[in-house]
């Protein structure tokens, strides 16, 4: 038995060699139709289909169905929950620890204690009550804007507009929150200029905001020592001055009862630890016992 030897000549001739592919009917063989080919030409058009198959698979992913194969875009999308999650982490981390301040302090105002707040004003010397000459010092370098509202509230005309009891229904149906619980040791009375209450109270007390508003003033004055006024609606504005500690800056919004001075006994206008509280409305003082329970 002989060997057929494989070579150049004998695959060339093999895949060259023409054939005829007929298609006949079943039932009566007539031709329907024939095709010419040779084994080459249907291996090149077998590379060729499968090639752009790979090429249309490789443009649908990288396309229409990149964000289901492609794990680029699943790490991406799971880079982004990630951070998502991390950001409202903190977010609840940071409402939790307002909410246990707010506790805290809470539970500190209703017992009475009031040494954290002092101790939390010690660790910032800018809020600590100076001298004299330390605050004349600082007025030098206070804006311009600040020197506007400290005039509307420390030149106060010799003989402001008349004051009429109990003719401001607005502030009537309007709740005020006590800014402290104590004693009103001297009563408002225009005659002697005298445009507010003063209240006394426990040395350190807080001083909390009848309603809420922005604050607009936050400074020392030489008469008021540490004074702090509040623009609330209805054209209304409260002044607290003689405090130890202000705890507010301009600009803050505060609420009705929230905190933002600690009693004291600034400034030379002042005999012993007092809240001075004066209420403006539409540029006219109003007795504040009329609004304002301090006891």
């Amino acid at each position: 038995m002989k060997r057929t030897k494989l070579n150049f000549a004998t695959i060339s001739q093999f895949l060259t060699n023409p054939y005829v592919l007929i298609i006949r009917d079943e039932m009566n063989l007539a031709e329907k139709g024939n095709f010419h080919f040779n084994f080459l030409k249907a291996i090149l058009a077998i590379i060729t289909l499968f090639t752009l198959t790979l090429i249309f698979c490789f443009v649908l992913i990288t396309t229409a169905l990149k964000n289901i194969f492609d794990p680029r875009v699943e790490r991406m999308r799971s880079e982004i929950q990630l951070i998502f999650l991390e950001k409202s982490l903190d977010s609840l981390r940071y409402e939790i620890e307002l909410r246990d301040k707010y506790l805290q302090n809470l539970k500190e105002i209703l017992l009475g204690d009031t040494t954290t707040w002092i101790a939390s004003a010690e660790k910032n010397p800018s809020k600590l009550k100076v001298n004299t000459t330390e605050a004349l010092a600082n007025l030098e370098k206070i804006d311009p804007i600040d020197t506007i509202f400290r005039r509307q509230f420390e030149d106060i005309p010799a003989e402001p507009r008349a004051y009429v009891r109990n003719q401001t229904p607005s502030l009537a149906q309007q709740f005020f929150f006590p800014p402290i619980i104590g004693i009103v040791s001297s009563k408002f009375d225009i005659s002697k200029k005298h445009y507010g209450v003063d209240i006394v109270s426990k040395l350190n007390e807080p001083i909390k905001s009848i309603a809420e508003g922005t604050v607009i003033l936050a400074s020392w004055t030489q008469d008021g020592g540490y004074t702090i006024s509040i623009q609330h609606q209805n054209d209304l504005v409260s002044v607290y001055k003689h405090n130890a500690v202000l705890l507010k800056e301009v600009g803050d919004f505060v609420k009705a009862g929230d905190l933002i001075g600690i009693l004291g006994n600034s400034g030379e206008l002042t005999d012993g630890p007092h809240l001075h509280l004066e209420i403006w409305h539409q540029g006219n003082p109003v007795d504040p016992q009329d609004f304002v329970y301090f006891n």
